[in-house]
């Protein structure tokens, strides 16, 4: 046996090895948003939607509906982001920022419920932040390995490797992958709202 054939990988072993990187950069992204918070001069400037991607709950947010939408528009607009960043050759890269990306976000918000909170941030950060931290996380993670997957399938249909009937059949089957991805979307802005809505009262 060569020595290539013993580094090749499987397919589970190269979804595998595709979500744990994904997953550290995410984390990575965690990290640099809380350096970000701790450098800045006026970190004011770090309150906006830009950099908290809506994921900083306060009392002032008083609807069900507010949070839910606070939640669920910023990640399903990812997400779609994700979706068209498919269909291109140069969108491998900017998928994988928006997992980056997204890192941050849950990293400077998590470091603005320590200031505004001191040790009550740490419940904050628990119940407020991590649970739609951790599982929207997990959505644009498997968004960003479908969406790159496919772009290298679209590139080899651009260079004629594929007929237009499997063209056509993984453009389904990616578009319902991403439908899924939507529901989980749905459904998790749905419980989070319920969430924030019942705690946030308490905490802050």
């Amino acid at each position: 046996m060569k020595i290539s054939d013993k580094t090749n990988l499987t397919g589970t072993q190269r979804r595998k090895l595709c979500l744990g990187l994904l997953t550290l950069l995410f984390f990575g992204g965690v990290i640099a948003g809380t350096i970000m918070v701790c450098m800045a001069e006026n970190v004011e400037t770090l309150s906006g939607i830009i950099f908290t991607q809506k994921l900083l709950k306060t009392s002032e947010t008083t609807t069900v509906l507010k949070f839910f939408l606070n939640d669920f528009l910023p990640l399903s607009a990812a997400l779609f982001f994700l979706f068209l960043l498919g269909f291109f050759s140069f969108g491998q890269p900017l998928a994988v920022l928006t997992v980056f990306y997204r890192g941050t976000a849950v990293g400077i918000t998590a470091s603005f419920y320590y200031l505004m909170l001191g040790i009550k941030g740490i419940l904050a950060v628990l119940i407020l932040l991590f649970p739609f931290a951790a599982a929207s996380g997990a959505v644009l993670i498997f968004g960003t390995r479908e969406s790159v997957k496919y772009s290298n399938s679209f590139i080899s249909y651009m260079l004629k490797k594929n007929s237009d009937a499997k063209k056509s059949e993984s453009i389904k089957i990616y578009a319902v992958k991403f439908a899924v991805l939507a529901l989980f979307c749905l459904l998790i802005s749905a419980v989070d709202c319920i969430t924030a809505c019942f705690f946030t009262g308490l905490i802050f």
